[in-house]
């Protein structure tokens, strides 16, 4: 796709009047960050764009992984011997062997991997089942994209599909939820979530997707379900269906307040999607366990054939088999992160820190029993954006990319990209819109 990303590159160089044209993204993001108090969203000029080709590469790709997945979730529901590896509390344990009520193990995840478009080459860098954010910032990068000149230009020899995923995501929602036992025909809909930590913008759209269709459509703040009659209540009206965009981590943190959640969870009839069990495959010891006897029995020898191809070799820093001071002199090679926070919170990339920020790291890493993972290297591709004072700053970008899987499928793609080892967006780093190329 490098000649594609080049020809984009040549209309964002002719353009002259697209710095303007994107200032009203611009103010949208900086307007929800000074309202939400988040960082405001930073993007590139060019976007992500997969051909047939590519697209059907990480379509194999996500369907494998996500068969992989879903064998450990069940393994977990099954084999007490196999829940003791992964050191949740008996709540949490609870929680996730209780029945879903519906068939489809994952319904909404997003696998984020380093995709080199020359090789096909890819490795995993994190599976989220909590929640699968960033949407909105994507959509609203590629609606503000298909505006300017530079994107009417470029398609006229290459023309591009945006994927809408609120429709998939919401369509892939009331799928899953009509195979569910005491599914109704026009059930209640709470979006749930602890308020501080909610993408509201995010939230607020996915809900007007749910009323578009015809539904009722709550946003809803965990700690005020009631549990009633076997249903969360929200205030008096029952409510028959929940997506589920608060963490694992954060409710196992709040446990006496998210009691009628809870209780629904182990007992209930309100559907919870995703259901607690994608825990197995969301909290991060899930890379440290892959090489266990007790999984690599569990997948077949393509499986963990696939697992050594695309999963970094992870292990616990704390009592893991490795040389602690080949990592401590070789810190370019190596990653140290909690094993359940996200928005890559505490996250230390050794090629990002000095000798000593890197000592500093694995001393955290000791203290608190975090992971010891593999670097990979991000594939790196030409791209730009407007700095501060309006000019065109072009450069080479480490690029990730994130695969939204909903219901078992491949439904679109989210790309996050920086000149650092770490690609996160508190740490200076760019989201990039997303097209396809129509073949």
């Amino acid at each position: 796709m490098e000649n594609i990303s080049e020809a984009y590159m040549k209309c964002v160089r002719e353009d002259t009047s697209l710095r303007e044209e994107l200032s009203g993204i611009n103010e949208t993001f900086g307007r929800e960050a000074l309202i939400y108090g988040k960082d405001p969203v930073r993007f590139l000029n060019v976007p992500l764009i997969t051909d047939g080709k590519m697209y059907r590469d990480l379509e194999a790709i996500a369907s494998t992984a996500y068969g992989i997945l879903e064998k450990i979730a069940k393994g977990f529901v099954t084999d007490p011997s196999f829940r003791e590896m992964f050191g949740f509390p008996k709540i949490i344990n609870r929680m996730m062997i209780a029945p879903a009520g519906y068939s489809c193990t994952i319904p909404v995840m997003r696998l984020d991997l380093f995709y080199d478009e020359q090789t096909g080459s890819a490795r995993f860098c994190e599976v989220n089942t909590d929640g699968t954010g960033s949407m909105k910032e994507t959509m609203d990068i590629n609606n503000a994209f298909m505006e300017t000149k530079a994107f009417e230009e470029f398609t006229k020899d290459h023309p591009l599909r945006c994927i809408s995923l609120y429709d998939e995501l919401v369509d892939s929602i009331l799928e899953v939820y009509s195979d569910f036992e005491y599914r109704i025909d026009e059930p209640v809909i709470a979006i749930a979530d602890y308020p501080e930590n909610a993408s509201v913008p995010e939230i607020s759209v996915i809900k007007s997707q749910f009323e578009a269709r015809g539904y009722r459509c709550i946003i809803a703040t965990v700690t005020e379900f009631s549990y009633r009659h076997r249903y969360l209540y929200y205030g008096d009206t029952r409510v028959d269906l929940v997506y589920r965009r608060a963490t694992t981590g954060e409710i196992a943190e709040r446990i006496t307040e998210s009691e009628a959640f809870i209780k629904n969870a182990l007992d209930g009839r309100t559907a919870v999607i995703g259901h607690f069990i994608t825990q197995a495959a969301n909290n991060k010891m899930l890379f440290a366990l892959l090489s266990k006897k007790a999984v690599t029995d569990l997948l077949t020898e393509e499986e963990n054939a696939f697992v050594r191809e695309h999963f970094p070799f992870t292990t616990q820093l704390k009592s893991g088999n490795y040389d602690y001071n080949e990592v401590l002199h070789n810190k370019d090679a190596w990653v140290v992160k909690p094993k359940d926070l996200y928005n890559a919170s505490h996250v230390h990339v050794g090629c990002d820190l000095s000798q000593e920020e890197w000592e500093e790291a694995l001393s955290e890493g000791l203290e608190n029993d975090y992971l010891l993972q593999e670097f990979c290297a991000p594939y790196k591709k030409p791209n730009s954006f407007f700095d501060g004072d309006g000019n065109l700053v072009e450069d080479l970008f480490g690029t990730m990319i994130g695969l939204y899987m909903f219901n078992g499928r491949l439904c679109g793609l989210l790309a996050r990209a920086s000149r650092k080892g770490i690609i996160s967006a508190k740490d200076g780093g760019f989201t990039m819109g997303t097209f396809l190329l129509e073949e």
